[in-house]
């Protein structure tokens, strides 16, 4: 179902990090220095390696196979 995780580069790592702040296309594209379109590229890139459509599903994805930062689990 996925992709290779290991063609994952560390730009789209970051942007992913930046997506789960809730931050911009704008916002993260100004902070990586590179044009909005140029991201929306990337984030087409990365649903394509991962095999899903959307954001959401692109964030689901990331957190599945440990792209992102630790997640908090209240304790129960």
């Amino acid at each position: 179902m996925f992709g290779d995780i290991g063609d994952i580069c560390d730009t789209e790592v970051a942007i992913l990090r930046q997506l789960e702040c809730g931050r911009s296309d704008e916002f993260i594209s100004r902070s990586l220095g590179v044009s909005t379109r140029t991201l929306r590229r990337y984030l087409a890139g990365m649903c394509a390696k991962l095999g899903v459509v959307t954001r959401f599903q692109l964030g689901a994805a990331a957190a599945r196979l440990g792209l992102l930062g630790a997640v908090d689990t209240p304790d129960t």
